[in-house]
């Protein structure tokens, strides 16, 4: 792996092996815990838009509005995934946070 890049694990094993203050160090790990925000952050909202929207199908499909309609069998699946999405994104979410440490 090319050394010259500069992210937040590398600029935290250079700081600790050259002797860098504190500081520094701190700063690069407020760098990384930004960036893994950000990404939950997204993940999570898209995550929620796409629920949003299984649940505007259901509905639909259960008023039959503006003449509405789909395949019981699709909508099942429609449901089965996205049930299937919340719970893989929390499996990621918890085990990015809580995972690493417990157990060993």
């Amino acid at each position: 792996m090319n050394e010259s890049i500069s992210s937040p694990r590398v600029l935290q094993s250079r700081a600790s092996s050259n002797g860098c203050g504190e500081r520094e160090r701190k700063r690069n790990l407020n760098y990384e815990q930004r960036i893994k925000m950000a990404l939950v952050i997204f993940a999570c909202g898209f995550q929620g838009i796409c629920s949003l929207a299984v649940l505007m199908l259901f509905c639909l499909q259960g008023f039959h509005a503006l003449g509405f309609q789909l395949d019981n069998g699709l909508m099942h699946w429609m449901g089965v995934l996205g049930v299937g999405n919340v719970c893989s994104l929390s499996v990621i979410v918890y085990k990015a946070y809580f995972g690493r440490g417990m157990g060993k």
